[in-house]
């Protein structure tokens, strides 16, 4: 077997296992605070399977580009991240009621009318609900890929050979 095609220990790799580790961290802690929220257990499992493709969205809108940065992810600022992630979490939790609007706008029924009817408290929570799982999830990334990068470059510190000096 050619090992020299193996992807592991990559580059691409890495910052791959990085970004859905931090997306599986998000997953649990909005699972953990849906839970909470409601109080039920229930809930949060609830939330385990309606998260996913949620989330997915969001790993496609930020983490493939993060993912596709590269190294250079890590000389933005952590803030910066944190932001590009709160930003996708609002963008988010909008996208499908204006898309419910524009739909309605496009193809419209005679005698009926659209509109974003949204209370500012629940909305205001949801909002910083989403802002704060896309923030965490840029930040944890981040976290994620210093570990891997730190762990490689000990591993490959480790099997470099060392020289032995004789004895005089």
């Amino acid at each position: 077997m050619n090992t020299s095609y193996s992807t592991v220990g990559s580059p691409l790799f890495i910052r791959l296992c990085a970004s859905f580790e931090a997306l599986f961290i998000i997953w649990l802690i909005a699972a953990f605070f849906f839970g909470l929220y409601f109080e039920s257990i229930g809930s949060g499992v609830l939330c385990l399977f309606w998260s996913v493709p949620v989330l997915a969205f969001g790993w496609v809108l930020v983490g493939l580009p993060a993912v596709a940065l590269g190294d250079r992810v890590l000389t933005i600022s952590v803030w910066l991240l944190a932001a590009a992630g709160a930003a996708t979490g609002v963008f988010i939790i909008f996208l499908f009621p204006l898309l419910n609007v524009a739909s309605e706008m496009l193809h419209p029924k005679p005698g009926l009318t659209s509109q974003l009817a949204l209370s500012e408290s629940n909305m205001l929570g949801w909002l910083l609900f989403f802002a704060g799982l896309g923030a965490a999830g840029m930040m944890t990334y981040r976290w994620r890929l210093e570990g891997e990068i730190a762990s490689q470059q000990a591993k490959k510190n480790s099997l470099k050979p060392t020289a032995v000096q004789p004895e005089e």
